[in-house]
C-alpha cells in the first residue's frame, strides 16, 4: 500500500562538553528535521595563574568538569527527561580548544604513471593511504606520547589534482592526487576526564572527540563561502582565541586571557552599574551608556576601550609572528556587539599587518540553533547538528 503520510523523524539527543582555555561548557541539545535546539546548558570559567604547574592546571580543569557534572545531575537530567521522556542520549561529544588541542597536517601524494580518470575507488584508495601515512607519522613521534598527547580525530581538508584544488574530482583525469589531511590530538588527562563523565552519566551513548578549531571551521563554512586561507577569531567572555587556516588546515590555534568581561568589569566600575546591566548594554549599544557619563568618566571609559585595543593588537601581533595572517577574517560575537568588536578588530589587524583586512562578523543567530548558550557553544552545536543528520 502506498504510504500517504511522511513519517516524522525522531529527535536525536546529544551532549557537548566544550573545553576551552579557561572555560568549560556542558550543553544538552536535540536535532530533528535539520533543526538543533539547546535543551540545557551550564558553564564554568577558570582563572589560572601565570607559571602555574601543569598538574595544578589539570586539577582545576577536572574540578570544573566535576562541578558541571553535578549541575547536570541536579538540573540537566530533569530538563532532558522533560523534553525527551528519558535520560539517555545518542552521542556524547568532547571538544577541545587551544591550548589543549593540536593539529598535525600532512599532504599525501598519490602518483600514476599516466593520466588516470578519477573514480570513487581511486579517491577511496588515496584517502586510505593518507590515513595510514598520517597515523604512522603521529605514532612515530615519541614526544607526543612523552607529553601525554594522543590523536582523537582525523579529517581530509582538501583534494588537489596535478596541484590544483577541485571540489568534485570524479570523472576528471590527473597524474597526481594530493590529499590534504590532518590529525587532531589532545591531552590524555582531558580524554580521561571526558570519558569518566560520559561513562557515569550516559554509559550507553557513543563517544566522539573533536577539536574546536575543526568544528568552528565547519560552522563558518556551512554558512559562508570562504576562501582557502582565513582566520577565525572568537572573542568570548574571558578569553580570545585566534585560529589561522591555510588551505583549510589549522596552522595555528592561539589564545590570550582577554575577553568581553574585561570590558564589562572595567566599565561597571566607572559607571557604578551592575555587570549584568553593562553586559546588556554591550549586547545592544554601548555608546548609549558612554553618552550618559560625565566628562571625567567618559575619558576613563575611552581609556578602557583603548587598553582593550592595545591588548588585542599585541595578541594579534604575536599570532602574526608565527604565521601569515590571511586577508579574510571571521569573528564570532553576539549580534549587538558585531560593529563594536569589528571596529576594534580591524584596528588591531591593520596595526599588525599594515593592510586592510576583510572582517566578516558572525552573529550567534546565523547558526540557527534555538536556545541559550555561549556563541562558541552555539557554533559547535550547529556544526555537530549537521553531522548528526
Amino acid at each position: 500500500m502506498k504510504q500517504l503520510f511522511k513519517r516524522k523523524s525522531k529527535a536525536r539527543f546529544s551532549v557537548l562538553l566544550l573545553i576551552k582555555a579557561t572555560h568549560v561548557s556542558l550543553v544538552i541539545f536535540s536535532t530533528k528535521d535539520g533543526q538543533s535546539d539547546v535543551v540545557w546548558s551550564a558553564e564554568e570559567n577558570i582563572r589560572f595563574h601565570e607559571g602555574e604547574a601543569s598538574v595544578e592546571v589539570f586539577k582545576r580543569m577536572g574540578a570544573a568538569i566535576l562541578r558541571l557534572g553535578l549541575a547536570l545531575e541536579d538540573d540537566g537530567l530533569k530538563k532532558l527527561k522533560a523534553t525527551s521522556g528519558g535520560v539517555n542520549v545518542d552521542s556524547f561529544h568532547g571538544v577541545m580548544s587551544s591550548p589543549w588541542s593540536y593539529t598535525v597536517s600532512r599532504n599525501i601524494n598519490v602518483e600514476f604513471e599516466e593520466e588516470t580518470q578519477i573514480t570513487d575507488t581511486v579517491i577511496l584508495e588515496a584517502t586510505q593511504a593518507s590515513d595510514e601515512q598520517s597515523e604512522a607519522f603521529v605514532s612515530g613521534k615519541k614526544f607526543f606520547k612523552q607529553l601525554g598527547i594522543y590523536p582523537i580525530s582525523k579529517r581530509n581538508t582538501g583534494k588537489l589534482l596535478n596541484g590544483y584544488e577541485v571540489n568534485d574530482p570524479i570523472g576528471l583525469t590527473a597524474k597526481t592526487i594530493t590529499i590534504e589531511h590532518t590529525v587532531e590530538l589532545t591531552q590524555e588527562k582531558l580524554i580521561s576526564a571526558v570519558e569518566e563523565l560520559k561513562d557515569k552519566m550516559f554509559p550507553k551513548s557513543k563517544l566522539y572527540f573533536h577539536t574546536f578549531s575543526g568544528l568552528i571551521l565547519d560552522a563558518v563554512r556551512n554558512n559562508f563561502r570562504t576562501p582557502r586561507n582565513i582566520s577565525i577569531v572568537d572573542i568570548s567572555d574571558e578569553v580570545t582565541e585566534v585560529n589561522v587556516y591555510h588551505a583549510m588546515t589549522c596552522l595555528r590555534s592561539l589564545h590570550r586571557d582577554i575577553g568581553r568581561m574585561d570590558l564589562v568589569r572595567n566599565i561597571a566600575k566607572i559607571s557604578k552599574l551592575p555587570e549584568g546591566e553593562v553586559s546588556s548594554y554591550l549586547k545592544t549599544d554601548i555608546s548609549n551608556l558612554r553618552e550618559n557619563l560625565n566628562k571625567t568618566k567618559r575619558a576613563r571609559f575611552d581609556k578602557v576601550i583603548d587598553d582593550f585595543v592595545t591588548d588585542l593588537t599585541d595578541f594579534v601581533s604575536d599570532v602574526g609572528k608565527d604565521v601569515q595572517l590571511p586577508k579574510y577574517v571571521f569573528f564570532l560575537a553576539y549580534s549587538g556587539e558585531l560593529s563594536f568588536f569589528a571596529d576594534i578588530l580591524c584596528d588591531a589587524l591593520h596595526k599588525t599587518t599594515g593592510v586592510d583586512h576583510v572582517v566578516q562578523p558572525v552573529a550567534a543567530e546565523i547558526f540557527d540553533v534555538r536556545g541559550n548558550a555561549s556563541v562558541s557553544s552555539l557554533a559547535v552545536v550547529s556544526a555537530l547538528g549537521i553531522k548528526e543528520r
